[in-house]
């Protein structure tokens, strides 16, 4: 359950790129941007640094350029847009998925093989997190290769303890071991973030194939629901509020086609 972060404290509509997936804007065209010099990821997240090194820096980012058919430099992924009177005609047009906007930051995730799981921000820095696990859904003893998800970092705190807990939200799927789902419908892509992602993670914590102890931060799958009246207000509620670890701040609706 959740959505990514941006500084826009309006709801927001994610913006559709021109086949459909969310999770990039194949073919778009982006002015560059220059790196920053001195990347930082998000605060009280243990074991992730940013990656400067070139040759390396610059093959991760056009690995995941690649992935998006992304042909500009910067960022690939889709921007967000604010939720305006001229824009709420969109959502009779066709089926949206609702969730709600959370206190985070936005981070697309490069997954491939032991030790090898990259941050990609919005400025399009590059960070490495080696101690985060991932398993292949068809052998828990191997590792998972060739996965790009898009998704936002949190900081949930216990409200009993103070205790506070990293956690990465995925919302989107772009590339799923070697298998591209960004044109797969998006209650597909959210199902195959569960099953290809969460689920053999989660079974190989169980079985011992990797230490939960020794995980910089936990991983999630964002919930979803259809954007009806009733969703909504429920998301917008205080009991609904409550039951979140982290700070809401408004809404997402993306399309489910």
């Amino acid at each position: 359950m959740e959505e990514n972060s941006d500084d826009d404290d309006d709801p927001s509509m994610e913006e559709e790129s021109p086949n459909g997936n969310h999770g990039c804007r194949n073919g778009s065209k982006r002015k560059s941007k220059k790196m920053k010099k001195n990347p930082v990821f998000m605060e009280g997240v243990p074991g992730v640094y940013p990656l400067v090194e070139e040759p390396k820096l610059s093959i991760i980012q056009r690995k995941i350029q690649d992935i998006c058919s992304w042909t500009q430099q910067g960022f690939p992924g889709c921007q967000p847009v604010s939720m305006t009177q001229d824009n709420l005609s969109f959502l009779s047009a066709k089926a949206y998925k609702v969730s709600w906007k959370a206190d985070g930051t936005r981070y697309m995730m490069y997954i491939d093989g032991k030790s090898e799981v990259y941050f990609a921000d919005r400025d399009y820095c590059i960070f490495h997190s080696p101690g985060i696990e991932f398993r292949d859904k068809h052998d828990l003893r191997r590792a998972l290769f060739e996965t790009l998800l898009d998704g936002e970092m949190v900081i949930d705190a216990d409200p009993k303890t103070g205790t506070k807990y990293p956690r990465y939200l995925i919302y989107d799927a772009i590339l799923i071991g070697g298998k591209n789902v960004a044109t797969d419908n998006f209650h597909l892509r959210i199902e195959r973030i569960f099953t290809d992602i969460i689920s053999p993670r989660n079974a190989a914590i169980e079985k011992g194939f990797i230490n939960k102890t020794k995980q910089p931060f936990s991983v999630r799958r964002k919930d979803f629901w259809d954007a009806t009246a009733q969703n909504t207000g429920k998301l917008l509620s205080e009991s609904f509020k409550k039951q979140l670890w982290h700070e809401p701040d408004g809404l997402n609706i993306s399309t489910s086609t």
